[in-house]
């Protein structure tokens, strides 16, 4: 009779230990995943949206992240399971070898310290910055004066669009406040037009080159969701005509020397994966000047100058939309 009490005492504590160890084993991973829940929250939760309706692809974003992170936590743990059992199995091949030839004692304590030696993989949630996935689903068009005057809400009315053009601007200025004119937009879309500044003044080709290069990888570095077009330097029109500003004659530049400084574009776009935009061969005549029609003075677009631009870059707007 104490005999069968104390065999129910063992019984009634192995059981409330195995109890407790699984109960330590769920805590662990229930915690894991409140603390990836309370990252998440506080992912969603934050709010850089500055026009309103931008986040309408935040919560799809987070939710394919999520499930991402998921999918790969049952992975890990099928893993796990597959190396467990594997390292069972072919422990007890090699006791059952081992004791054939009578090595058992020796092989038990090796082939055991090479399992414990093993670095074990632990299973947890990948880190992922969820907040560099969740873009706002915005448009911008980042530039000089061709950009500042184009009426973006005008042209694409349906979609969330920023103007970050300025007037005069050149390369070297757009570099130096990447900040103010990219990064705090956060944009799915960024739409490059730069360099006539450059050319007009005392700026070379290579170093045009060089600097949109650099817009291109910065761009790439700080905002990697984000889709980047690079359009050609447009064209100018320096032809004799009551409609052509004497100023622009005076450029050193010629449609000859744009003609080369973008076939380098666009061996840069190839090399940076991006995609490149030919707006040059839309928008002159035949002979290779800047339509008349799309000019207000040789440079500037005029209206049926966007509008042919528009025509040209609306199949990219609305690419993936």
């Amino acid at each position: 009779m104490a005999n069968n009490k104390k065999k129910n005492q063992n019984r009634n504590s192995n059981t409330t230990n195995n109890y407790r160890n699984n109960s330590n084993k769920y805590s662990r991973y229930q915690k894991n995943e409140d603390k990836y829940n309370d990252d998440l929250d506080a992912t969603v939760n934050l709010d850089t949206s500055f026009i309103e309706a931008r986040g309408k692809n935040r919560k799809k974003v987070v939710e394919k992240a999520l499930e991402n992170n998921r999918k790969e936590f049952e992975n890990l743990q099928r893993e796990e399971r597959k190396e467990k059992s594997n390292s069972s199995l072919h422990l007890i091949i090699v006791l059952l070898v081992c004791l054939c030839v009578g090595l058992i004692g020796f092989d038990i304590y090796y082939f055991t310290n090479i399992n414990d030696n093993k670095p074990r993989k632990e299973i947890i949630y990948k880190e992922q910055k969820v907040v560099e996935e969740v873009v706002d689903e915005n448009i911008l068009f980042l530039g000089d004066s061709l950009t500042h005057r184009y009426d973006l809400s005008k042209y694409y009315e349906k979609f969330n669009v920023v103007n970050s053009g300025i007037d005069g601007n050149k390369t070297s200025d757009i570099l130096s406040d990447m900040k103010a004119r990219v990064y705090d937009y956060n944009p799915s879309k960024v739409v490059l037009l730069i360099g006539i500044n450059d050319l007009c003044g005392d700026v070379s080709g290579e170093e045009v080159v060089k600097n949109i290069g650099e817009i291109v990888k910065l761009i790439k570095e700080n905002r990697p969701y984000a889709k980047i077009y690079l359009e050609s330097i447009y064209p100018i029109n320096k032809t004799v005509d009551d409609k052509i500003n004497g100023y622009v004659r005076d450029f050193s530049i010629s449609n000859d020397d744009i003609v080369d400084i973008n076939k380098k574009l666009e061996s840069l776009a190839k090399d940076e994966n991006i995609t490149y935009i030919d707006m040059f061969n839309e928008l002159v005549d035949s002979d290779g000047n800047l339509k008349l029609e799309y000019t207000e003075e040789g440079l500037h677009m005029s209206d049926d100058g966007y509008d042919k631009i528009t025509e040209v870059l609306i199949k990219y707007i609305k690419e993936n939309d």
